[in-house]
């Protein structure tokens, strides 16, 4: 066992959520658009995708540069052999998850310099059977860019390279996501406490990270989003002096603590204390992350995917429990109980994600409604007729992106306020809709997708026991609807 080895063993649980669940969510809409378009269209700017769909406030084409730029090679080849272009998609979120992995084989290397080898793969151990950090950590959103940046930053932070760890923070916070900003002012304020890093050399390291860092995102965006913008900064205007956020949903203020944890920690969350009491080198960035928990808690709308940049902190506690276990499993039968009960948690790590991703890869009902739409092979008079295709809010929300598309004759549309009459007069040949029925268009295929999970009774359970199934099931219902005119044929 090694630390190479364990993240080889969390690098193929990354590969199969890619290959599980291939498609993104409204959420990774931005920055899967922008990867897209800057493969496909390069120059070609006023094409780009966020010129029709803007969002509420503008995001940094800074992560997506950089997975565009080292998926181009790969891209490039398969474009060349005519692979379809579906397979950039599964390149893409593989190169972000070759990012991501590498970054916390950075801070494995590190906790085991620091911790020892036990430590370090009982943390990949760990990550490993859990599901939000390896399900996301190929997911365009600016949080696992965030990840990424924070995963090298805790490395330089057990190493004790401030300079740099300070440097990664400041990019990381005025370039990705501003609401990093509380967790590096606590982690700076740990090592002015701690003598590690002086108040001049702190002020100075971070002010010219800060110039570098709007150097590089003010021309940058600015150019793509053909306006003078530095995109953190409105969202951190539109968070906080605008007060907005709210808009999008508001959850209680212990709901990080009491549901969020839970379910991203999974078997950690109750190794998480444990670590705390047994090792105090870890206390002091197991404790950061709490208390940056704590400060976020106070915001009302919240994400579990805001908690991802310090899940691997939490983490590292749990490790420390498990670690020490495992270090003491012969020692007398309390020791040897107390290892089973935590390798017990990790087998229920994995039964708990292998829901989870079943439930998941029926989460994309728009991906797999376009996908089923060129697979029936659907023409219109005749295959050299322009195929228009309408793609409703939901579909487009549920795994619709232009890695999806095909070239002629395929067109496509996602013109928002659409009536009814509008579509039966409007000039598409197709439609995905949320809606079963759409006067002037024939239902072609309905896509089923998850609504929720299923679980049956005492003696279902016992049944299914006997049978060795699972007493678990899921709740799958028709989300989307592949629709054509009546005129069309399909094969």
């Amino acid at each position: 066992m090694n630390v190479l080895g364990c993240t080889a063993l969390l690098g193929m649980v990354v590969l199969l959520h890619v290959i599980a669940a291939p498609f993104t969510k409204v959420e990774e809409s931005f920055n899967v658009q922008a990867i897209h378009d800057l493969l496909y269209l390069r120059q070609n700017l006023t094409a780009y995708d966020h010129n029709e769909f803007p969002g509420v406030v503008p995001r940094t084409f800074a992560g997506a540069l950089v997975v565009a730029l080292l998926s181009s090679p790969v891209v490039a080849l398969c474009h060349a052999l005519h692979v379809p272009k579906l397979a950039s998609l599964y390149i893409v979120r593989c190169v972000l998850g070759g990012m991501s992995v590498a970054s916390i084989y950075r801070f494995a290397s590190a906790v085991q310099a620091k911790l020892g080898l036990q430590v370090a793969c009982s943390l990949l151990l760990i990550t490993a059977t859990q599901f939000h950090l390896p399900f996301y950590m190929s997911r365009p959103l600016p949080n696992t860019f965030a990840l990424i940046l924070t995963l090298n930053a805790y490395a330089d932070w057990l190493q004790l390279k401030t300079w740099r760890l300070v440097c990664t923070l400041a990019f990381a916070a005025l370039v990705i996501r501003c609401d990093l900003l509380p967790l590096a002012a606590l982690i700076g304020i740990s090592l002015l406490l701690a003598g590690q890093l002086r108040l001049q050399d702190g002020i100075a390291w971070g002010a010219a990270a800060a110039a570098i860092s709007l150097a590089i995102s003010l021309p940058v965006d600015s150019v793509l989003w053909g306006r003078l913008t530095w995109p953190e900064g409105e969202v951190l205007w539109f968070n906080t002096a605008e007060n907005r956020s709210s808009e999008w949903g508001v959850m209680a203020w212990h709901w990080y603590f009491s549901s969020a944890l839970l379910r991203s920690l999974l078997g950690g969350f109750l190794l998480l204390p444990l670590g705390l009491w047994l090792e105090p080198r870890i206390r002091l960035y197991t404790g950061t992350g709490l208390i940056y928990i704590a400060l976020y808690s106070f915001l009302p709308h919240k994400e579990v995917r805001f908690l991802f940049p310090v899940l691997p902190l939490l983490n590292l506690a749990a490790a420390s429990a498990l670690a020490r276990l495992y270090i003491n499993r012969h020692k007398q039968w309390l020791g040897s109980a107390a290892f089973a009960a935590a390798a017990a948690l990790l087998v229920a790590n994995l039964l708990a994600t292998a829901l989870m991703t079943w439930a998941s890869a029926h989460n994309y009902p728009g991906g797999f409604a376009l996908r089923r739409l060129h697979q029936l092979d659907a023409v219109t008079r005749s295959h050299d007729a322009p195929h228009l295709v309408h793609i409703d809010s939901y579909p487009a929300m549920t795994g619709v992106s232009r890695f999806l598309e095909q070239s002629t004759p395929w067109h496509y549309s996602k013109a928002e306020g659409l009536t009814e009459a509008d579509l039966r007069t409007s000039d598409h040949s197709h439609l995905l809709s949320p809606m079963s029925i759409v006067p002037g268009f024939t239902n072609l295929k309905s896509i089923h997708g998850f609504v929720s999970f299923r679980f049956g009774g005492v003696k279902d359970a016992i049944a299914a026991a006997l049978s060795f199934k699972s007493p678990i099931g899921l709740i799958l219902k028709p989300l989307v609807f592949v629709h054509a005119r009546p005129d069309i044929n399909t094969t």
